[in-house]
């Protein structure tokens, strides 16, 4: 009687359990929220993470199909979850208050687990049906619930993958904003075409519109983290990289003289929104979460120092201004210490290399 009332209790836990994730990750929609989700996402990504780099030939592919099978997974644990708690809740009682409506009633665990499946299906009871009050009632509370977490699951996924459209729709526009390069001083040169900035303000108030959105994606659906591509400019690595790199060219190489485009409110709402972005993905998905500090060596001031020279050139060559070289070259390294890092850490965790997200850096390196 007592191992009956303790698998009985088990298996509403269990069912409470489920439950929570689902209101956590579906309607409360937070990054870093729920109860098996989060620790589901980071093992399956760990295991394909693992697999990945020991077959370098097939990494990008490999790693590829991590957020769809997060997925997958999720939804099969929440449906698998749903069915062993009900199956642990029916089983003391298969035979008595719930009893098959063909026959003689099995009692093995199987079949508990049959009946508690069948409860939260939308299409039967699979041929059992409760002889009692009190598991009538559990019998439409779980058709509810199974009604309820179908439609919760596909609204879900839609909602993920539309979001995963517009996250890569945006990535791929600051690509082709670069001219398919990765480098911001070609994006501003595009930007303002011999120094014409007329059209390149609503540009940069685009960037900061879409970067916030972006942001806010993230924070809403925890697993676009996961979804990896191929292409390294689909990554929030490479896309974080070149919109502050915009934003730190621009108010350290432009001249004084396009004073009312560096002190543009746009530029603050990319860099705001893209260290909040960096902070956000870092404090959830990597272990020590965001750096508290970057201890810049020679090696990476003297690289950035190239970078800048190369900055320069371009801007120059198309038709920008540019101010001091040493004025620059204070503003430019004080402005990319404070994001360097974080870029440093996420690229690498999602299996890129440095030369393919920051390519305009390594170019100048060599």
């Amino acid at each position: 009687m007592l191992i009956a009332l303790l698998q009985q209790i088990s298996g509403i836990l269990i069912v409470l359990l489920i439950l929570l994730d689902v209101f956590l990750t579906v309607l409360y929609a937070r990054m870093g929220s729920g109860v098996v989700s989060p620790y589901l996402s980071q093992a399956l990504w760990r295991v394909f993470r693992s697999v990945a780099q020991s077959a370098p030939r097939y990494c990008d592919r490999i790693a590829s199909f991590c957020g769809p099978v997060i997925l997958v997974m999720l939804v099969f644990v929440w449906i698998a979850g749903l069915t062993l708690g009900n199956g642990l809740l029916f089983h003391p009682v298969l035979g008595s208050a719930i009893q098959s409506s063909n026959g003689k009633t099995p009692t093995d665990f199987i079949s508990a687990l049959y009946a508690g499946g069948s409860s939260i299906s939308i299409v039967g009871s699979g041929g059992f049906s409760p002889q009692v009050p009190r598991y009538r009632l559990i019998y439409l509370f779980n058709s509810i619930v199974g009604l309820s977490v179908t439609s919760l699951t596909l609204t879900y996924l839609m909602q993920i993958y539309s979001q995963l459209q517009q996250r890569n729709t945006f990535a791929l526009k600051i690509y082709l904003a670069t001219a398919r390069t990765g480098d911001a001083a070609a994006l501003i040169a595009g930007l303002a075409p011999d120094g014409e900035w007329s059209h390149g303000t609503s540009e940069l108030w685009e960037f900061a519109a879409e970067v916030a959105a972006t942001k806010e994606a993230h924070h809403f659906y925890p697993v676009l983290f996961y979804m990896r591509f191929a292409e390294p400019y689909y990554s929030m690595s490479f896309a974080t990289l070149v919109l502050l790199d915009t934003v730190t060219i621009v108010r350290s190489a432009l001249s004084d003289e396009y004073a009312s485009v560096k002190q543009l409110r746009a530029l603050d709402q990319i860099w705001e929104g893209s260290l909040l972005l960096l902070n956000s993905l870092e404090a959830t998905f990597l272990p020590a979460g965001p750096p508290e500090s970057q201890q810049t060596g020679l090696a990476d001031i003297a690289v950035w120092e190239r970078r800048l020279d190369g900055a320069i050139a371009q801007l120059r060559t198309a038709g920008l201004h540019t101010s001091d070289r040493s004025d620059a070259k204070t503003k430019y390294l004080d402005m990319r210490g404070r994001w360097d890092a974080h870029i440093q850490r996420l690229a690498p965790s999602m299996l890129y290399s440095m030369q393919q997200i920051d390519a305009a850096t390594h170019r100048t390196a060599t």
